[in-house]
Order: C-alpha cells, then structure tokens, then sequence
C-alpha cells in the first residue's frame, strides 16, 4: 500500500472505506495531512450515521477510533495494523467492533445487520 504522499495514502484508505461500507459511510473529511518529516494524516468520518469515528496514520501505523466529544474510544483489532496491510480485512474488523456497539434495533430499521 505505500504511496509516494500522505494525501495518495489517505486517498487509499477513502476508497477502501467506502468498497466496503458502501452506503453505510459518509462525511469524509481529511485533517493534519504532512509528508515532512514523516507521513501522517487523520480522516474523519461517519458510520452507519451513528458514530463519528477518526482513523489516524503516522509513519506507516494507522487504527481509529469513536470521537467522543474531546475525548476517543480506541476500536481494538486483531491485528497491529501497518503499511501493506489488508485494508478490506482492516475495514472489517472495525465493523465488526462498531455493529458491537449499535443497537440491534437501529440496526435492523435501516437494513443494515
């Protein structure tokens, strides 16, 4: 997955983003993006149009996690995920972390379980 800039980078994790949530996602918005000295972005979005969450990636390590006000809520994976990582795999395991914590009713009334 490396690319020669953070922005072609982010670009990478947008599109994968929206492959595998399809209409579920929405709001990207791209912050604190720099090449020098090292690559390092944050992009935040909405999911399921219930949570605001930020994934961040700095020197070749990203993860996300639930805005909450000033505050975050780390969305824990499997796996410590870095540069040439599986990003559908990645997207996965942050569903499966973000649908733990949704109603099941919320759900289920937009088709989404």
């Amino acid at each position: 997955m490396e690319k020669n800039n953070a922005r072609d980078t982010a670009r990478e994790f947008i599109k994968t983003a929206k492959k595998y949530f399809n209409n579920k996602i929405d709001g990207f918005t791209l912050y604190s993006v720099t090449d020098e000295p090292y690559k390092m972005f944050s992009i935040k979005f909405c999911v399921y149009n219930f949570y605001v969450v930020i994934l961040n990636y700095e020197r070749g390590h990203f993860g996300c996690a639930i805005s909450y006000g000033d505050d975050a809520i780390s969305l824990n994976t499997r796996n410590e995920w870095e540069d040439n990582s599986d990003l559908i795999e990645f997207w996965s395991d942050i569903d499966k972390q973000l649908k733990l914590r949704i109603p099941d009713k919320f759900l289920d009334a937009n088709g989404w379980k």
